[in-house]
This record gives C-alpha cells, structure tokens and sequence, in this order.
C-alpha cells in the first residue's frame, strides 16, 4: 500500500471526524439555546401574565403553648394547617409559622389577595386549626389591609371569638413587587409596631412617608413595604428577599427613623425569616435596634403557587 495515499486517507478521516465533531457540537449549542431561550420566553410570559398584587390582607395570630404542651406537638399542628393551605383557596400569597428563639410562641405568617381569600381559608383549615387550638391559645389576633377589604372581615373574625382583634387600615402609599415566583416561601418579613405618642400622629405620618418614598428607590431586594394605623399605634409591614435586602433597606430608612423614634411611647420589631437568614443580619440589627425579637420560619412555608388547584 503506498504510504502517501494511507497519510491523505487518515488526514481526511481525521478532517472529516473533525467537522463531524464541530457539526455535532454547533447542533448542541443550537438546541441548548433553544431551550434556553425557550425558558426564558415562557418566564418573560408568566411574568407579563401573573397578576400584580399591590395590596393584599394579612393575619398575624400570635400563639403561646398550653400548660403542658410541647413546641413538637404544635409543630405537627402547624404542618397539618400547611397540608390543608395546599388543596386550599388559590387567593393566598404566602402562609407558614414560626417560632420565637427561647420561647413558647410562635406565630401564622398568613397573606391573602382579598377578604375572600381569608374567608375561604378558614374553611380550609378548619379541621386543622382545631389540633392548634388544642395545644396553643390565641394570645393576639391583628389583620392588615385596605380598609374596604377589612370591612369584609370584621364579622367573620369577630366571630371567632378569642381575644380582641385589632384591624390596621392602609396609611398612605404601599409598595409591593408581589406575587413570589416559587412555590417555597423563605422571604424575610420584619413587623415593627409603634405606638405613637398623643398630638405627634401627623408629625409621625411625615416621617413614615419619607421613608416609603426612600425604599421606592432603594434596594431590588424589597418585595413589599407600607404602614397600617389602628387609633395610635401603627405597624409597618415589610419584606424583603433575603437578609441583605433587609440591612441595605436599615442604612436607606435609617437617618429618618432616628429623627421619628422621639415621637414613640413604645416601639416592638419581630423579625421573621429562616434560622441562615436570622444569622446573618440579628447582630446588625441588634445594634441599632436592641428591643428586636426574632422568629424562626419552620420548612414547608409555601407561596400560592404551590397550591394544587392552581397547578395547570
């Protein structure tokens, strides 16, 4: 066999393996980003065709164990509730419990589209909100929200019986890039809660108004924020994506909030996220605001999108 011709026949099978390679590899690429693309195209869509929640209704029900219980036995009860919130109203935009580090309270972070949405939730988890109620009792019930949707409310709360119910109507503008995009909740919420000194109401109201308008322009990271007036006392409600959207938001609002907090009689701060979230900003936050409490979010918070009814 002549070797010249053996050399062009192994350089043009080494050619040709080549371009096949090249070929193959310029199809994966093609199909990679066609997919990519397709991803992407299918999430561009789901955010242009979710529907914008720019105020919603929230339930904070604060519970404290029963002589005798134990933080397991109403963590089983908390689960049951989560199980039932999933077959449940597809209004709810988020819902999940935590617990007060070293102690035996824990609360419902519970948010609702509509007054509907809560009604209809009280169906939802009424067998299992039993089992809570037989470990835990109701130390404060608050909602939040517009006050034509608490209006719906009141009769249906008020007839729960239980403590008094305090309902906190929307004071001023309110920010919100809700809903949540995934079905698991871990967002960080914090509750301040302040009550206002008499004759300083209107002074304060400014205050709180600057600093919507700062958090407008502020970190990506927040997802809602706006303030709630029940007589004189005034709760914030605020979340934020993770624990670094909270300390930037801190440094944003801070100069503001110092020149308001004279205007307190009290003032009480809960933050409420999942224990690696609580870890990297409770030393912070513990140095500009001694008084804070902190709550850790159990797994298995869930955002509407994990409800089953809604998964088509």
């Amino acid at each position: 066999r002549n070797p010249n011709v053996s050399s062009l026949i192994t350089a043009a099978t080494a050619t040709t393996l080549s371009v096949t390679t090249q070929v193959a590899g310029l199809a994966a690429l093609r199909k990679a980003r066609t997919s990519f693309l397709s991803t992407e195209a299918l999430l561009q869509q789901r955010r242009i065709t979710m529907e914008p929640i720019m105020e919603h209704v929230q339930l904070i029900p604060h519970f404290k164990l029963k002589e005798g219980k134990t933080m397991e036995e109403a963590k089983k009860a908390m689960q049951a509730c989560i199980d039932s919130v999933k077959t449940g109203t597809d209004r709810t935009v988020y819902y999940g419990f935590t617990i007060k580090e070293d102690s035996d309270e824990f609360m419902c972070r519970e948010g609702y589209k509509d007054a509907a949405g809560l009604i209809a939730h009280f169906s939802d988890v009424k067998e299992a909100l039993q089992k809570a109620h037989e470990v835990a009792d109701v130390k404060s019930v608050d909602c939040i929200g517009p006050k034509a949707e608490l209006e719906k409310l009141k009769k249906h709360l008020d007839a729960l019986g239980g403590p008094t119910k305090m309902y906190f109507t929307t004071l001023g503008k309110s920010l919100s890039s809700l809903p949540f995009e995934g079905k698991k909740d871990a967002h960080v919420s914090v509750q301040p809660r302040l009550t206002v000194k008499e004759g300083k109401m209107d002074e304060m109201k400014k205050f709180l108004a600057e600093t919507v308008d700062i958090t407008a322009k502020g970190t990506k990271l927040n997802m809602y924020y706006g303030y709630y007036i029940s007589g004189n006392t005034v709760r914030c409600r605020e979340g934020y994506v993770n624990a670094e959207g909270l300390l930037s938001h801190m440094g944003e609002v801070g100069a503001v909030l110092a020149k308001a907090m004279p205007l307190c009689e009290t003032m009480e701060m809960g933050v409420h996220a999942t224990a690696g979230e609580i870890k990297k900003c409770k030393e912070h936050i513990l140095k500009a605001m001694p008084m804070t409490t902190f709550w850790e979010l159990l797994p298995g918070a869930v955002t509407g999108n994990a409800i089953e009814t809604i998964q088509t």
